[in-house]
């Protein structure tokens, strides 16, 4: 994934990967809730390449924390 202010792209790619996580994770990383760097410490998320927890937590980082208005 090559991604900057204009947008991003996704294509194929025989390079290996820059990270390694489970998809449970992702999915709470996506949901805006967890940052990488606490579930790296935490022996969730494997750096494969020097920087890259940085990185993705810059690329997924948003202004407002997650809320969820229903109340159970």
């Amino acid at each position: 994934m090559i991604g900057g202010p204009g947008g991003a792209e996704c294509t194929s790619t025989s390079e290996a990967p820059d990270l390694g996580l489970d998809a449970a994770d992702l999915a709470a990383l996506y949901l805006g809730g967890n940052r990488f760097g606490t579930l790296f410490e935490a022996g969730r998320v494997e750096e494969l390449r020097p920087g890259a927890v940085a990185r993705a937590d810059a690329m997924f980082a948003t202004d407002r924390a997650p809320w969820c208005p229903s109340h159970f």
